[in-house]
């Protein structure tokens, strides 16, 4: 089931971050940090459930490619809302890794299947790409403030709790 794939693909970053964490002696962060760890996480778990989703009926070469261009959002939002500027090699060099997964994408399509066809995939793995894209905008609002092992230490127990919490509510749906 994608819904355990999930915890099982955070177990470990936990079992990793938490430590580290914990070690770092770092007091428990505002209530602001707090839910944008949270509202990154849900979205990453949600990306996560995309690719997933369109791994399952979709060519890996295909959907990993066009999930994994949403660096563009991130900097787009952050362009747009946070005033993060980008000198023109930084930019070019942003266009031409999205043009790159875009055109390994199209590349990896060997069986020449017809864009229709992978539409359900492409709306997946661009759906990845999309709420990745605004989780690291997220954590860019905060990303100066705070070390890299808060940053991660945090985003990853609110991922795996909500993977926890995505399980238990779906199984209890399934016992009715």
């Amino acid at each position: 089931d994608k819904l355990e794939l999930n915890l099982g693909a955070n177990i470990p970053g936990l079992l990793v971050m938490l430590p580290i964490l914990l070690a770092s002696s770092q007091p428990v962060p505002s209530g602001g940090f707090l839910v944008r760890m949270w509202l990154a996480g849900a979205l990453i778990s949600a990306g996560f459930l995309c690719m997933v989703t369109a791994l399952r009926s979709g060519t890996v070469g295909i959907v990993v490619p066009l999930s994994n261009i949403y660096p563009i959002l991130t900097l787009t939002l952050s362009t747009l809302f946070i005033s993060s500027l980008f000198n023109s090699w930084q930019l070019t060099a942003i266009v031409i890794i999205v043009i790159g997964a875009v055109l390994l994408a199209y590349e990896k399509n060997h069986k020449k299947i017809p864009l229709k066809v992978l539409h359900r995939e492409t709306f997946f793995a661009l759906g990845a790409a999309a709420f990745w894209g605004v989780a690291f905008f997220v954590v860019n609002t905060i990303v100066g403030d705070f070390t890299w092992y808060v940053l991660s230490g945090w985003m990853t127990v609110f991922m795996t709790l909500n993977a926890i919490l995505l399980i238990l509510l779906t199984s209890g749906s399934k016992a009715l």
